[in-house]
């Protein structure tokens, strides 16, 4: 720096100035000299703390022979040694990292403004820095003005950042979700790479699509509708669409979309979107498994339904049974005699045809005998329900025992035009059955389903082998006709003793009951469903093995 003006007030005042001496004798008196001095030591006052008080550090060397001949404190300060330590040396090796002659300023008359450099400290550490560098004159020699500002702190923030910026970057890139952001007209501005991945398209290709282009037509109108109450509710939310992939595929997601805004001007719009292509299979899944579940729970209460019904039946048909056979016992006796009474009386007429009393008489016997025939009847078939009818179990061949049931039918069948279809089946073992009985069970159901289909009906008929796990082997038996059908209020009734929707003269009401009681001493089952107007099915099911055999 310029050696300090030096001056006294005395008359033979000198100021020495750079290469010369001036009297100020003549300027003794002068009072304008005083005032000059005191803007001098004001200035010289304010540089002085400026210089000490700025938080940059600074450092004057001489440009010739590049030795510190001033310095600052902050400068001291990140150095880190006192003033006495510094002044004096060469600033290269000790602040500067540039070797002796290769001084980018001196040498190499490089322009430093607010450049990166490196500080050396006296602990051989080094400091980054921002350097401006000046070259000025001080006392008639040529000095480097070098002024830096530690940015240490701004180096690690901005690496902090880098490594920020780089996870986050690794995040977008790596991330199975799609993350795009869309202008306000709806054109893709960046998108990440899962977009190639789940959709097929490259980046490049999703720079030239609106939104819209990649949802599947018929959601468009929904999406749209959905982001424009989103945006005027200025709240971020989710939305459900389905986007269309590049080989077609439709591509069902859920996005989360928010608003980017700048003094309440929409500027874009960030999206984030899932591809739930699994969510939704998983939750078509359980609707199916629901609905599986929900028919199993249907299906169950059916069969309970059912088990109740035939619980109800078994206890009625019980006590039924008991009158039953009572009835028939006590029925049978009476009308044994009245079918010999009619047989003397006949024979006794019949020498006396001729006369028209003895005539009219012979026809009152007859209706007599028919009566007392169908009483017979009535009875034999209480017997067949009571249990008290024999049962003589043999290997029976139930196909054989269809086709027999079936022939008793034949002119019927054939009279009315009846289509009786025997349905493909698997070979059937012989199963432990009594072959009159099952003939009489086969017939009488066959007989209903002959009386219930129209001429030219139709009656199928399918043979087919029950090996569940939990059941004993069994053999199921189904007739279905496509005759008028069975009110669903008559079907708790069809087993009941003497219920008939029949004429009289077509029957007693003692079918099904004799079949029930058949079944039973099977240790078989028997359903009946119907729907009126399309027909009725019976099903059958026997075991192939007697328990108690």
């Amino acid at each position: 720096m310029d050696k300090p003006i030096e001056y006294n007030r005395r008359a033979e005042d000198k100021i020495n100035l750079p290469g010369k001496t001036v009297s100020l004798n003549y300027f003794g008196n002068d009072p304008s000299l005083d005032y000059a001095h005191k803007v001098m030591a004001e200035s010289q006052e304010r540089l002085e703390k400026i210089f000490t008080s700025v938080p940059v550090g600074i450092l004057v060397i001489d440009a010739e022979n590049h030795q510190i001949v001033d310095a600052n404190p902050k400068a001291l300060e990140m150095i880190g040694g006192r003033i006495e330590k510094v002044l004096g040396n060469v600033c290269h090796h000790f602040v500067c990292p540039s070797e002796k002659g290769q001084c980018p300023i001196t040498d190499n008359n490089r322009h430093i403004d607010n450049s990166e450099r490196k500080l050396l400290t006296l602990d051989g550490k080094t400091i980054p820095i921002l350097k401006t560098v000046a070259m000025v004159g001080i006392g008639g020699r040529k000095h480097i003005i070098e002024s830096f500002l530690d940015i240490s702190d701004l180096k690690r923030t901005k690496q902090k950042l880098l490594e920020s910026e780089k996870r986050y970057r690794d995040i977008f890139d790596n991330v199975s979700d799609m993350v795009h952001l869309i202008s306000p007209d709806g054109f893709i501005c960046y998108s990440n790479p899962a977009w190639e991945h789940v959709l097929g398209y490259s980046r490049e290709e999703m720079t030239h699509f609106n939104i819209t282009d990649i949802i599947a037509e018929q959601y468009r109108k929904s999406f749209m509708s959905t982001v424009a109450r989103l945006s005027a509710k200025q709240k971020p939310g989710l939305v459900e669409t389905v986007f269309m992939a590049k080989d077609g595929r439709e591509v069902p997601v859920e996005g989360n979309i928010n608003f980017q805004k700048e003094n309440e001007v929409l500027t874009g719009i960030h999206l984030v979107w899932r591809d739930i292509t699994a969510r939704k299979n998983e939750e078509k899944q359980m609707e199916l498994l629901n609905r599986k579940l929900e028919d199993m729970v249907e299906e169950k209460n059916r069969q309970l339904q059912d088990a109740q019904i035939k619980l109800l039946r078994a206890e009625k048909m019980a006590t039924i049974s008991g009158m039953a056979h009572g009835t028939a016992h006590e029925l049978n006796n009476p009308v044994s005699g009245i079918l010999c009474a009619v047989q003397v009386l006949r024979e006794s007429k019949q020498l006396l045809l001729n006369d028209k009393e003895t005539i009219k008489a012979a026809q009152w016997l007859e209706a007599i005998e028919r009566a007392a025939t169908r009483c017979v009847k009535i009875v034999n078939d209480l017997n067949v329900f009571s249990d008290h009818e024999k049962t003589t179990f043999l290997k029976t061949d139930i196909r054989h025992v269809m086709n027999k049931a079936a022939e008793n039918l034949t002119e019927e069948l054939l009279e009315r035009r009846i289509t009786l279809m025997h349905r493909p089946s698997p070979p059937l073992h012989k199963i432990d059955a009594d072959p009159w009985q099952i003939e009489k069970l086969l017939t009488n159901v066959l007989h209903n389903a002959t009386r219930a289909v129209p001429d030219g009906g139709r009656i199928e008929v399918e043979l087919s082998l029950l090996n569940e796990i939990d059941a004993p082997k069994s053999v199921r038996i189904s007739l279905r006709d496509n005759g008028c059908g069975i009110p669903k209020a008559n079907l708790s009734k069809i087993f009941d003793p003497f219920f008939t929707t029949w004429a009289i003269e077509k029957g007693t009401g003692l079918g099904l009951t004799v079949c029930y009681g058949i079944i039973k001493r099977h240790h078989g089952d028997m359903d009946v469903f119907s729907e009126e107007g399309v027909g009725t099915e019976v099903v059958i099911t026997l075991p192939c093995q007697q328990p108690d055999l």
